[in-house]
């Protein structure tokens, strides 16, 4: 089941990677509601810092990061994580819009000095390689700091990265099917993935709360939404 799911992707992400949509998606018919996003091990440093996320966070220009892949594909900023489309959608969560002045200040009280680095999946198609490079871009030139993307030799090797938390930064992208956990909620679904080790996470998704689990992602800043896109297969 799950390879069957791991279709194509770029980043890493909890459960599912995604490719973006292939050139000429624009014209297609649209495909499930997407979310590409960053996420972080809050284990290991320099995600293990609160400061150090919430900086990356409003470090990302999204607007300008979806404008770099309209050559290939639509994508639409994303401060949420539950898509518009879906049920559950909460306009009044609180997330991150894009505050250079912010994100310089948070980066320098969380006093990391050494590279940026995510974890991305390997070969990347157009509509993806236009977001990595459009991420990386916008955390150098904000921070001043060098940021990069690590792709990894195979798709197995990224899930078992982003699961077993020894990946301090990953991305790609999610999309839901009907067998997911709590399906349509990619805020439950993916804390379930990744994030129950945080007790506070837990109980929440154990209740099913998914406005709540959602805003508790956001607050701690352990997966930073960058786009909302609709996912097109081959």
């Amino acid at each position: 089941m799950m390879k069957r799911r791991w279709l194509v992707a770029a980043l890493v992400f909890c459960g599912l990677l995604i490719c973006g949509p292939p050139p000429g998606a624009r014209t297609a018919p649209a495909g499930p509601p997407a979310l590409w996003y960053i996420g972080f091990s809050p284990r290991l440093p320099p995600a293990e810092s609160l400061l150090f996320r919430q900086a990356i966070a409003y470090a990302l220009d999204r607007p300008a990061i979806a404008t770099s892949a309209a050559a290939h594909g639509p994508a639409q900023p994303a401060t949420t994580i539950q898509h518009p489309d879906l049920p559950g959608y909460n306009a009044g969560v609180r997330g991150y819009a894009f505050d250079p002045a912010k994100a310089r200040e948070l980066f320098a009280q969380a006093g990391w000095t050494a590279p940026i680095t995510i974890l991305a999946g390997p070969g990347p198609r157009p509509w993806v390689a236009a977001i990595e490079e459009a991420m990386v871009r916008s955390l150098s030139t904000t921070l001043g700091a060098v940021a990069s993307i690590t792709q990894v030799a195979n798709f197995d090797a990224l899930v078992r990265a982003s699961r077993s938390g020894s990946a301090p930064m990953w991305t790609y992208g999610w999309y839901s099917v009907a067998s997911d956990y709590a399906y349509p909620s990619f805020p439950l679904a993916l804390a379930n993935a990744y994030f129950l080790s945080d007790p506070e996470i837990k109980v929440l998704v154990e209740r099913r709360d998914a406005i709540a689990v959602e805003q508790v992602m956001l607050d701690k800043a352990l997966l930073i939404p960058v786009v909302h896109y609709r996912y097109i297969s081959n």
